[in-house]
């Protein structure tokens, strides 16, 4: 038999709609791909500035830097100082703005999967008879409406950028540093 509480004011069940999570960020799969090609970029041009870095230092000893160029693909073999210094200041300022795009896409991929939770939950509570009120605590209603999803929003936002993150800087800085110096690398690799 079906308890007073747990019938919808149409007499019914209440819908089972749980979803798996991954089904919520179906819709924003373009904007997910936006976000970490701009974090890509992100990280592409912060692990350039340490070797723009490295070949001002050989600039100014007037000897050459280790391993090749960064300005290379761009056609330039021996960069002057007020080169790198350019390519530095334009590194760091592209940089800058691919952090802030990758974080207002991914941002905003959070907060419509907490906007699309939020509107499930507040479809299926008004659906619910006033017995499932009357039996139920406001407090957890609430608590639930609010608290609950400003989490999932931060999971799916936030945590989501920084685990993102963490994998991409882990994968492009791997072959960079056994190509620098693979003896050091794997030392280092395994502590």
């Amino acid at each position: 038999s079906i308890s007073s509480q747990n019938v919808t004011v149409l007499g019914e069940r209440p819908a089972n709609r749980s979803r798996a999570f991954v089904q919520l960020f179906l819709p924003h799969t373009g904007a997910l791909i936006g976000g970490l090609c701009w974090l890509a970029l992100t990280n592409a041009l912060l692990l350039a500035i340490p070797r723009l870095v490295n070949e001002g230092i050989a600039a100014v000893e007037g000897t050459q830097a280790r391993g090749p160029s960064v300005l290379a693909p761009l056609g330039v073999e021996h960069a002057t100082l007020a080169l790198i210094v350019g390519a530095i200041a334009l590194s760091a300022a592209v940089g800058a703005v691919a952090r802030v795009m990758s974080r207002i896409v991914l941002f905003n991929v959070g907060r419509d999967v907490e906007r699309a939770l939020r509107s499930d939950l507040f479809a299926h509570l008004s659906t619910m008879s006033p017995t499932y009120y009357r039996a139920s605590s406001i407090g957890d209603l609430m608590s639930r409406l609010t608290n609950d999803m400003g989490n999932v929003r931060l999971m799916a936002g936030f945590a989501l950028l920084n685990a993102l993150n963490g994998v991409m800087v882990f994968i492009a800085n791997i072959p960079l540093i056994l190509h620098l110096d693979m003896n050091v690398a794997v030392l280092a690799l395994l502590r």
